[in-house]
């Protein structure tokens, strides 16, 4: 006669996933409306399954960001969908979910908004605005390493933007 083994004996013993009892399952798995941890979990498990920034499966994070964003709605929140949306859709349309965050009280002191704006108004070909948008991140900015950053960026697009220059004249 079989029986199925009780907890006990599977702590002492272990089990195989393939052999266990996935009946069992149903009671661990929680059942209903899905919040904010569950989604932030989600997102990254998407980013840990890949190997690289290039393998990320941009549409899938930026659905579950678009999920959070009604579950949970914040610039913060907002930032990261714009990214998501960057790599998924192109920068054109990450600007449009990142420009009226320029009209958020909440966001006039952080330099984030402006550090995630810079590259996606780069890629889209703006470059003196992503200069700029780099030079307001690096003064509202209070982290020394990320004013580092910030500050090669601006040296690093400024040149770009002098030998451009030289190059039409």
């Amino acid at each position: 006669m079989s029986h199925r083994p009780s907890l006990r004996e599977v702590q002492h013993r272990g089990t195989i996933l393939a052999h266990s009892y996935r009946t069992c399952w149903s009671n661990s798995i929680p059942m209903g409306p899905v919040g904010a941890y569950q989604l932030q979990a989600a997102i990254s498990a998407v980013h840990s399954e890949a190997a690289a920034w290039e393998e990320t499966d941009w549409e899938q994070i930026a659905e579950l960001y678009s999920m959070l964003a009604r579950v949970a709605p914040s610039p913060t929140v907002t930032l990261n969908y714009a990214v998501a949306i960057s790599e998924a859709h192109g920068p054109t349309s990450a600007l449009r979910v990142l420009d009226p965050l320029l009209d958020d009280p909440r966001m006039s002191r952080s330099h984030r908004l402006y550090a995630v704006r810079a590259p996606i108004l780069e890629a889209c070909g703006r470059h003196h605005e992503a200069l700029d948008a780099y030079r307001i991140s690096s003064r509202l900015c209070t982290s020394i390493p990320e004013q580092r950053y910030l500050n090669s960026q601006i040296a690093r697009l400024q040149v770009g933007i002098d030998r451009s220059s030289v190059s039409d004249s």
